[in-house]
């Protein structure tokens, strides 16, 4: 016999075998209660555990702490820009160069008035 006859047989054994199902009810539920038992449970994601785990993303609470400084400072530097920097909400706005600020007590929302001339 040839390796091709050896695997032309055991292909027509394995497809007989395939289709005849002699597995008695009690042995085929015994071996699905075992393979359910040797599965990994999954574990519940919790909220805090993704904020955990982006905040290990992060590098910790001192990296946080950093970001949250470095977003106060550029919130502040853009709502009160040094004069030697354009103000940028002037010039999306279309306000010519001359741009005067007046500091006017309950004015606008930052206590500031933006007049044209």
């Amino acid at each position: 016999m040839t390796d091709r006859d050896d695997m032309a047989a055991l292909d027509k054994l394995l497809e007989n075998a395939a289709r005849t199902r002699d597995v008695p009810p009690a042995l085929a539920r015994r071996v699905l209660e075992d393979a359910a038992a040797l599965q990994p449970r999954r574990r519940r994601s919790s909220i805090f555990a993704r904020g955990r785990s982006i905040l290990a993303s992060l590098g910790g609470w001192p990296a946080v702490g950093g970001l949250v400084a470095a977003t106060c400072a550029g919130f502040w530097i853009g709502i009160s820009p040094p004069v030697f920097l354009p103000d940028a909400g002037a010039l999306v706005l279309g306000a010519s160069e001359d741009v005067s600020y007046e500091v006017v007590a309950g004015d606008a929302g930052f206590g500031w008035v933006l007049e044209e001339g």
